[in-house]
């Protein structure tokens, strides 16, 4: 994803949760920039978003973490079961006003790879609705359907159970 601010001559500025291991961590960022992406820890990210509203970029968001049991989350099925979402893609669209798209990649062959872009979301927004979310979730479930030899999440998806 990064890699399209090469092509495209647009600044993309990619959300990252930092990892707890500093050395994976480092690598990780560098991976992520190495092609002129800007990569924001989760903590600066509205701060940055925010400084830099002005002209053309790209917010990428990897939205298929878990968010943490404490943080703010939306519910929904997925994969045939309950699952949290992270809601700030949600929150920074509304912010924004801008258009979300939905990215899926998928593997071509060894080393190439194609991305399809799929229009989810434009203003105006429903105040307090969670439409974005669903969709992202939907999009998602058919981008697996389509490419299941992609999908490929090394962590826990499913920490905890929905609560009541």
């Amino acid at each position: 994803m990064l890699e399209s601010c090469l092509e495209l001559g647009i600044s993309v500025d990619a959300v990252y949760k930092p990892l707890r291991l500093r050395a994976l961590d480092r690598f990780m960022l560098m991976s992520r920039s190495r092609f002129g992406g800007n990569p924001l820890p989760t903590r600066n990210f509205l701060f940055e978003i925010r400084k830099r509203r002005q002209g053309a970029r790209i917010i990428a968001l990897v939205a298929d973490q878990t968010p943490a049991a404490t943080e703010e989350k939306h519910w929904t099925r997925f994969l045939s079961q309950d699952s949290a979402f992270f809601v700030g893609s949600d929150k920074i669209a509304k912010i924004l006003r801008a258009p979300v798209f939905f990215v899926g990649m998928h593997r071509l062959r060894r080393g190439y790879y194609a991305a399809d872009l799929q229009l989810l979301s434009e203003p105006p927004y429903e105040v307090g609705g969670s439409e974005i979310i669903e969709r992202y979730v939907r999009a998602t479930e058919a981008h697996i359907s389509t490419y299941p030899e992609d999908w490929l999440w090394m962590y826990r998806k499913w920490k905890y159970r929905k609560p009541g």
